[in-house]
């Protein structure tokens, strides 16, 4: 919302300012009804309150008909005041009127003699007012133009538009030609030469559209921008064809292309089977944004980044929002998120509905093991991603089976910080190739011995060991600080019961997405007690609920996988 802004008020009052060149040089020539539309055009651009600003309400407030406005800014493009940016729907864009204000040069006697005579017969209904030659001739001097360059201009507009359109149009495009380097009679000639060639193209493409128009110099830049961009005149034809019955123009002809262009469709059979899938490719986006909590006022983007690039790896759009509600599940939010676990589904084969639902049913197994690795840790909280890489370590890396895994959480479920406990446990178990209860039944850890047992006696050792219990101390401290701030939570009921309907829900979601595929509430419910839980902790002052280490990367326990870390080693 802008700081400041006028009134309605203000604007009615106030002044809309007219360029001096646009009464000097073309108030006599315009028709009446055309004027209304340039002023009121120019108040709608500096009244920025009123709601008139569209063709209906230039309709109404003028009482003009939509095709006699239309008509009054192709007169004003013509003669270079407007630009149409837009047809359907109509957009027009103000210019800035032409500075060229000064008296037209005195022209030689007998000058453009041939010049006058050549132009005169090519336009016999027309009586050109000597004025016209003027603004012919002032031209001719500045842009230093042949005079038979200019006649090959008019005789091209003339075929294009008719012998009646303005001389203004004749002079808008000798001058855009000029700007463009086209300057001599060869390059006039080569010009229209090339205008022709695709003449008969653009009649095609008009009539496969369903229009009986002449094809202007527009078009023809258009058709230039397709084939430079590789489509061949197959595929246009085909989408102009496709949009006949859309009342089709050129600019939705142009919008089409430019979408199949975005979307890597360059063929007719790729053409056909995307307009066949259009509607299901915004459903599945719509479906995907949605089950990912997000949202998008234009799904355009999202069909153009993921869901397309998806279905072309051979994900369906039935899979699609599956993959989207498991990734939420999962904490992953975002379509680049859902985008990287695609990519290592694809990798791994995963690709159809039934080896996404093994895959998803796999991971709702292995949360189900993390449930309650988490409840014989005692620990009241939810499945974190840092939960699933200590346990794909443990099972896959470290080949760890699942009940010595839950034995070894049984067996540090009373250590303040019970899941590095159980990390370190866990390698040791491994280095020392335990692999049964039995075997770790018999077996005595001390994450410590090996290190203190080093150079005994050696005054390095006495310094690390000094370190090492410094550590200690330090991690006892912040473990403490941390189980004394849970048990405080724990005793304050909003937050006690908040997180025992958490620890509900997460079990319910993973029943229900084993046995069902529809969608259920759990995850919304799941934030709202989430909310909860913050509110209680910000008004019992609490600021966290995790263990505050000064060592980020052991945990102030002095060795990571079993090897020092950096802040024993470093000092």
């Amino acid at each position: 919302m802008s700081l400041i802004k006028f009134s309605n008020d203000y604007n009615q009052s106030g002044v809309t300012c007219v360029d001096n060149v646009f009464i000097h040089r073309y108030l006599c020539d315009v028709p009446d009804k055309y004027v209304k539309v340039y002023l009121y055009g120019l108040y709608l651009l500096n009244n920025s309150v009123t709601n008139s600003n569209s063709i209906d309400g230039m309709c109404r407030a003028l009482n003009l008909l939509e095709n006699e406005i239309f008509k009054a800014f192709q007169y004003f493009e013509e003669i270079g005041l407007v630009d149409i940016i837009s047809k359907e729907p109509l957009m027009v864009e103000y210019a800035p009127v032409s500075g060229e204000t000064s008296k037209p040069k005195k022209i030689k006697p007998g000058k453009y003699a041939e010049f006058s005579k050549h132009i005169q017969a090519m336009l016999p209904e027309r009586n050109i007012s000597t004025a016209e030659f003027l603004e012919y001739y002032n031209f001719l001097d500045t842009y230093n133009f042949p005079p038979e360059a200019l006649i090959t201009i008019i005789s091209y507009c003339t075929l294009l538009k008719g012998k009646s359109v303005s001389y203004r149009y004749f002079l808008t495009v000798a001058k855009n030609w000029s700007a463009r380097g086209i300057n001599t009679l060869e390059a006039c000639e080569n010009e229209l030469t090339n205008y022709n060639r695709l003449s008969q193209n653009l009649s095609e493409i008009l009539t496969a559209l369903g229009k009986k128009s002449y094809a202007d110099y527009n078009d023809s830049q258009l058709y230039t921008k397709w084939t430079d961009l590789e489509f061949s005149k197959e595929c246009i034809l085909f989408v102009a064809k496709y949009l006949k019955k859309q009342n089709g123009t050129m600019q939705k002809l142009d919008d089409l292309l430019m979408q199949f262009y975005a979307n890597k469709k360059m063929s007719v059979k790729e053409m056909t089977q995307y307009l066949a899938d259009i509607q299901d490719l915004k459903n599945c986006a719509k479906s995907v944004v949605k089950d990912l909590s997000l949202f998008y006022s234009d799904l355009s983007p999202v069909i153009e980044t993921y869901i397309t690039p998806w279905t072309d790896l051979g994900f369906s759009f039935e899979s699609l929002p599956e993959i989207a509600k498991f990734c939420f599940k999962c904490g992953i939010k975002t379509l680049e998120g859902m985008n990287q676990l695609i990519e290592k589904m694809f990798k791994l084969g995963t690709i159809t509905t039934a080896q996404i639902k093994d895959y998803i049913r796999q991971n709702y197994e292995r949360d189900k093991i993390i449930l309650q690795i988490l409840e014989r840790l005692k620990l009241s909280r939810g499945i974190l991603a840092f939960d699933r890489t200590n346990y794909e370590i443990w099972k896959n890396s470290w080949n760890i089976p699942n009940d010595l895994i839950l034995y070894a959480a049984t067996n540090c479920s009373e250590d303040l910080n019970s899941v590095k406990s159980m990390h370190l446990l866990l390698n040791a178990y491994k280095d020392n190739n335990i692999s049964t209860i039995e075997q770790a039944k018999g077996f005595k850890f001390n994450p410590y011995q090996n290190f203190s047992n080093t150079n005994s006696g050696d005054k390095v050792n006495t310094e690390l060991t000094a370190l090492i219990n410094n550590l200690n101390e330090k991690r006892h401290l912040a473990e403490k600080t941390a189980k004394l701030n849970l048990e405080i939570a724990l005793k304050d009921k909003q937050f006690s019961d908040a997180q025992s309907r958490i620890n509900e829900l997460i079990l319910q979601s993973a029943k229900h997405s084993l046995t069902t595929a529809g969608k259920n509430n759990y995850d919304e419910e799941i934030e709202l007690l989430e909310k909860i839980k913050k509110d209680a902790l910000k008004r019992l002052k609490i600021k966290s609920l995790e263990v505050e280490y000064q060592c980020k990367l052991c945990n102030d326990s002095g060795f990571i996988n079993g090897a020092p870390c950096e802040c024993l080693s470093g000092r």
